[in-house]
């Protein structure tokens, strides 16, 4: 999306012209142990939009004499602002995971500990690699119990026991972001979550983020008959 709307108030999409995107992953895994495995993968990218106009609404626009004003002295409906070489929207320079998995023989079965840890890297919410519309790198870890059995009559139990975001990390893997113009009024004294950008052109932002969850838990049963 672009910023623009069509005559029916409905935002645009387009199919930007070009971009890129260039990177490296690795991923790898080692037995050091027959019951321990390390596994792994981490991808490093450039993610680049070399040319992007973006719209932005001028609510200053409906304050105008309409009447008296000629209309070529009137200010835009929106203002279109050129971008170059930009970092295109919901793409990290970097992510990956890593995990820990330990396999115990236990009489009648086996018990699995596995440790995950996730990153992903600081990403924009749009195209314009504005500091003010920029997600933050996050962690979180994972830890998993998997215990394998059986009884008479059934050929396997399985007990999973998924516990997530252990340490209770605060993080942010979704957001949206709306700009806009106004010379004339200061929406942050009405709305907490306003943002000044620029001052000298009176522009400012609305942002709505997705909190995750913190700490949680999945547990559960499967039996194969």
């Amino acid at each position: 999306m672009t910023g623009q709307i069509n005559d029916v108030g409905d935002a645009i999409r387009v199919n930007v012209p070009d971009s890129y995107r260039m990177g490296l992953e690795l991923e790898g895994g080692w037995s050091p142990t027959k019951n321990l495995r390390l596994n792994g993968n981490i991808a490093f990218s450039q993610n680049k939009i070399k040319a992007f106009t973006e719209y932005i609404d001028n609510w200053d626009y409906w304050y105008q004499d309409f009447e008296n004003t000629p209309e070529e002295e009137l200010e835009p409906q929106q203002y279109a602002v050129e971008h170059a070489d930009t970092d295109i929207s919901f793409s990290p320079n970097y992510i990956g995971s890593f995990d820990i998995a330990y396999n115990l023989p236990v009489k009648n079965g086996s018990l699995e500990f596995r440790l995950f840890e996730k990153l992903v890297g600081a990403q924009f919410i749009d195209n314009s690699s504005s500091a003010f519309a920029k997600m933050d790198a996050y962690n979180f870890t994972d830890f998993q119990f998997v215990y394998d059995f059986q009884v008479k009559g059934v050929k396997n139990i399985r007990f999973n026991l998924l516990l997530r975001n252990i340490f209770d990390q605060k993080f942010v893997n979704n957001a949206w972001v709306y700009r806009y113009i106004s010379k004339g009024y200061d929406g942050r004294a009405d709305d907490p979550y306003t943002m000044l950008e620029n001052e000298a052109n009176g522009q400012y932002n609305l942002q709505g983020v997705y909190p995750q969850a913190g700490f949680n838990f999945l547990a559960g049963f499967v039996f194969d008959l």
